[in-house]
């Protein structure tokens, strides 16, 4: 494999610096002068932050931080990528690429996490691999190597974990606090990388469609036949049309109820996992956690004329914005049905970890869309206001209603859209009302009732 000009290594088209590279726990942009700040300066005065920098044998300041920050932005062979968590707002330590070696094609990796209650925690591992898998795909490396000390176990096995190799040992090379010390050499080669990560890397965007057969209101639902098949598969059907996701999950529960829906996801070669009947949020994050992909898709049983074009525009807008979550329904303008929520895999995450009210734990994305001061919210909006209908199956009239467009569509388009029902409901426009008598998002509002008698309860 070739080297990489240097010319070429400050282009913003390899990344811009407002750029961000998504892990599975963290994400990473280049540095900028405007993340100095006093307490990336502790870190760097901490002794047990700095124990393995060579930072540590003169005091920091803000003044020299800055300095060597600044330098990083402008070195032309060099990337110093910040390390963030909470969905990109806090800064922890920081991870760098180089400097490398155009003629050669390596460069040299190394890191720190400045804040405690973050060691331990895969980040190193996570970051990594994400910098590694830049410089890999990106740069085009043929090696990536990284240098440390003897004693650093905590580096050994994040940098073991992501592939790398020891490949030797410089005896005594280091002078430390308590004398001399060995330092290991570490590296991994770009096809070791590949092999390693080809049947590993996971999807980028993952949809996961919550059905379950105990609906309150029209037992069973999932499963009754439209056209000969059951409306989880007709709705399953749809969803594979769109160009963005990469992969499908039914989620489920493990209950006895719900043994059909898992025979049905077998038989349609659909992956289907199987969790909390109450605890959705649990049982969502858990259908994802082993993929850690960069976005998720929420699709709810209930939504058989479900979009592709519209579930797209969702993904897209949500990528292209550096959105933490992206909706059609916060301020519905589509018809009831076309429900898409778009989020990445880090909101997630984070809202499996500290939601607790019933309704955050029942409906999955409360936690994330109810707090846009914490995260970064889109809204996909129709051209029309097209909320009054509804394409959501809760009731039996619900139900007939989305028999009779499959009925009147299917036959002569399978992949009919939401603008094919549009027209099929200006020729019977009498089909429009024969529903909207029910509430949307009735199921969210007991929630809220619920969480009110518990808070109740508390005082």
């Amino acid at each position: 494999m070739g080297g990489v000009s240097l010319d070429t290594m400050s282009d913003p088209r390899i990344i811009r610096q407002d750029e961000w590279l998504d892990g599975s726990v963290a994400r990473y942009r280049l540095i900028a002068e405007e993340d100095c700040a006093p307490r990336y300066v502790e870190w760097l005065n901490d002794p047990e932050v700095n124990r393995y920098l060579e930072t540590r044998w003169e005091e920091q300041n803000l003044a020299s931080v800055k300095a060597f920050v600044h330098s990083m932005v402008n070195a032309p062979s060099s990337y110093l990528f910040g390390i963030f968590v909470d969905s990109g707002r806090r800064h922890i330590g920081n991870i760098k690429l180089g400097p490398i070696n155009s003629l050669h094609g390596f460069a040299d990796i190394s890191y720190f996490i400045g804040e405690r209650d973050c060691w331990g925690k895969g980040i190193a591992t996570d970051a990594i691999g994400a910098i590694t898998r830049f410089g890999f795909e990106r740069l085009a490396l043929h090696r990536v190597q990284a240098g440390l000390y003897a004693s650093n176990v905590g580096s050994a096995r994040a940098l073991e974990r992501s592939g790398f190799r020891r490949e030797g040992c410089f005896r005594e090379k280091a002078r430390t606090a308590e004398g001399r010390e060995d330092v290991y050499q570490y590296a991994i080669l770009a096809d070791e990388w590949k092999r390693l990560h080809a049947d590993e890397r996971p999807p980028k965007v993952v949809a996961v469609l919550q059905a379950r057969s105990t609906s309150t209101r029209l037992p069973g639902k999932v499963l009754k036949p439209i056209l000969g098949e059951p409306m989880l598969a007709r709705q399953i059907e749809r969803i594979q049309r769109s160009r963005e996701i990469d992969r499908l999950i039914v989620a489920t529960s493990e209950e006895a109820s719900d043994d059909s829906l898992a025979q049905l996801c077998s038989r349609l070669d659909v992956p289907c996992f199987r969790g909390s009947l109450n605890d959705v949020l649990d049982r969502f994050f858990r259908a994802v956690e082993p993929l850690a992909p960069a976005y998720v898709v929420r699709l709810t049983g209930d939504c058989p004329l479900a979009d592709p074009d519209v579930i797209d525009a969702a993904i897209l807008m949500c990528k292209a914005g550096h959105y933490d979550y992206v909706t059609n329904a916060l301020h519905a303008t589509y018809p009831d049905g076309l429900d898409v929520e778009v989020f990445t895999y880090a909101s997630l995450a984070e809202a499996h970890r500290e939601a607790s009210l019933l309704s955050q734990r029942e409906h999955v994305t409360p936690f994330i869309n109810r707090q846009p001061e914490r995260f970064k919210i889109g809204e996909l909006m129709n051209a029309e206001d097209l909320s009054a209908l509804r394409w959501t199956v809760d009731e039996s009239e619900d139900f007939a209603l989305v028999a009779r467009i499959y009925e009147e569509l299917y036959p002569l388009n399978p992949a009919f859209r939401m603008n094919d029902v549009l027209a099929l409901l200006e020729r019977h426009p009498g089909w429009k009302t024969v529903n909207t008598a029910h509430k949307r998002n009735e199921g969210y509002e007991k929630s809220l009732e619920k969480d009110r008698v518990e808070m109740e309860k508390a005082k």
